[in-house]
């Protein structure tokens, strides 16, 4: 999942990458992993997070899609 921005961006390296293959991308200076242990994502707001609980009961349930067969006819 992507927003405008972080597409361009991620467009832009895969030309990079094919137009100069030998020519590797700079190191990125921040890990996903840095961004993880940010403080502020340890802890979330209880305001927003009583939003977003909320926002959970209004949701409907998940489509009754069709089934090649019933789920316990599936072997392992």
């Amino acid at each position: 999942l992507l927003d405008g921005l972080s597409m361009q961006i991620l467009l832009a390296e895969l030309e990079h990458g094919y137009r100069y293959p030998q020519q590797l991308l700079p190191p990125l200076p921040v890990t996903f992993r840095d961004y993880l242990q940010q403080p502020s994502l340890q802890s979330p707001n209880p305001d927003s997070l009583a939003w977003w609980q909320a926002q959970l009961d209004d949701i409907p349930p998940a489509p009754a899609l069709p089934l090649r067969c019933l789920p316990q006819e599936v072997e392992t």
